[in-house]
């Protein structure tokens, strides 16, 4: 008997153990694709870890923001771009939320998601864009 094998009663808790050991890699180290979203979308350090899972969990999401960059600048322009999780208090699936600050008055900032909406959104995402939601925000600290 091989010393990592004295470690596990059988082969299948040895397997489990390496599967699990695989995932937690996968989730702590983020994959290049999820360093390019943080490179163009802000992300509170408090929320990092919590994207990253998320981002892990549902891949084709990943995707979709980084094509949605482009997008927003051509809409928006140089605006700026947050992600965070939004868990739902009575028990439903957590949310990504890419929250577009804009410094168009309200009106126009809403009619311009609107037109991303349109021209994006609704012809990308599909199925896949039903945990990921985008808003838009004021400079002026106006929610919208």
């Amino acid at each position: 008997m091989s010393s990592a094998t004295a470690m596990y009663t059988d082969a299948r808790e040895e397997e489990d153990f390496q599967k699990a050991s695989r995932n937690a890699k996968q989730s702590l180290f983020p994959p290049r694709s999820i360093n390019d979203v943080f490179s163009r979308y802000l992300v509170a350090d408090k929320e990092r870890l919590s994207v990253v899972l998320f981002l892990s969990r549902h891949q084709p999401l990943i995707d979709i923001l980084l094509e949605a960059d482009a997008w927003i600048d051509s809409i928006f322009g140089d605006a700026q771009r947050n992600l965070a999780i939004e868990v739902d208090p009575e028990g439903g699936p957590a949310e990504l939320f890419c929250v577009i600050v804009s410094d168009s008055d309200p009106v126009e900032a809403l009619r311009l998601l609107r037109r991303f909406d349109d021209i994006y959104l609704t012809q990308t995402t599909g199925d896949k864009g039903n945990c990921l939601n985008f808003t838009v925000d004021t400079r002026d600290d106006e929610s919208i």
